[in-house]
């Protein structure tokens, strides 16, 4: 409160005070001021347990309907949940199913490619050359005798 009053400003102060009101005035000005001073905390204290109650009652109800709200939303978040998982768990059984007999028919083709291939004379490789007839330079490409053929790679 008087925390910009120095000491110097503080004694004018009190000198000014006993030159209006006396030295035996002094006594009960200073009790009648801590008295108002007391009424004025008091006060203030009143006030601010007014203000607290009057916002208790609408905060407790804000809480209580933040609570509803969340049980609600927490509700509805789980019933989307469960119809999204059981949308995507019959999409993906047809995939799945659809998987399975693509498999299948693969499978199908692979046995019967190599029961074709066992009766059948072995194939001629499309390169008929030496593999060193297909070599360019031995700084460009690299040949490779493959089954069924060569395979050329090029070095770079």
């Amino acid at each position: 409160m008087f925390e910009n009053l120095g000491g110097a400003e503080l004694m004018l102060v009190l000198l000014v005070i006993l030159i209006f009101f006396g030295p035996k005035k002094i006594p009960e000005l200073a009790a009648s001021f801590g008295k108002g001073l007391r009424k004025f905390r008091d006060a203030k204290a009143g006030m601010e347990e007014q203000f607290r109650s009057a916002i208790k009652e609408p905060m407790a109800a804000m809480k209580e309907a933040q609570k509803n709200f969340n049980a609600d939303a927490s509700t509805a978040k789980q019933g989307f949940e469960k119809r999204v998982n059981a949308m995507l768990n019959d999409e993906t059984q047809a995939m799945r199913d659809s998987g399975e007999a693509v498999k299948s028919q693969i499978e199908d083709a692979v046995r019967s490619l190599e029961a074709s291939q066992q009766d059948q004379p072995p194939q001629i490789p499309l390169f008929t050359l030496p593999p060193e007839a297909y070599k360019t330079s031995p700084q460009e490409s690299v040949v490779e005798a493959v089954p069924g053929g060569v395979k050329i790679h090029k070095l770079i």
